[in-house]
């Protein structure tokens, strides 16, 4: 609901096209965390031959462990600079 309260403030503020736009590229952002955050928790998925995805799965985890660390699905700036990161232990815990 706020977030529907914030756009429709913003229909009226931004010009339409610019509003189109932040409303795809929210609606995008949105869509991959929902992918991401789901092929996380599948185990063979496609995505484990990337790298990049297996060490950002292990960054999830992390959050599973420690409910208060690694909030983010895709791009864990936010939980440095909130010094919310935590790095995976080797041990497994």
């Amino acid at each position: 609901m706020p977030i529907a309260l914030i756009a429709a403030g913003l229909f009226f503020v931004l010009p339409t096209g610019l509003f189109l736009t932040l409303i795809l590229a929210s609606g995008a952002s949105f869509g991959a965390h929902v992918v991401l955050d789901r092929a996380y928790h599948v185990q063979g998925s496609w995505l484990t031959r990337f790298a990049w995805f297996r060490r950002k799965q292990q960054l999830h985890f992390v959050h599973h462990l420690h409910a208060n660390a690694n909030f983010a699905v895709m791009d864990f700036f936010w939980d440095r600079a909130f010094r919310t990161f935590r790095k995976p232990d080797p041990t497994g815990r």
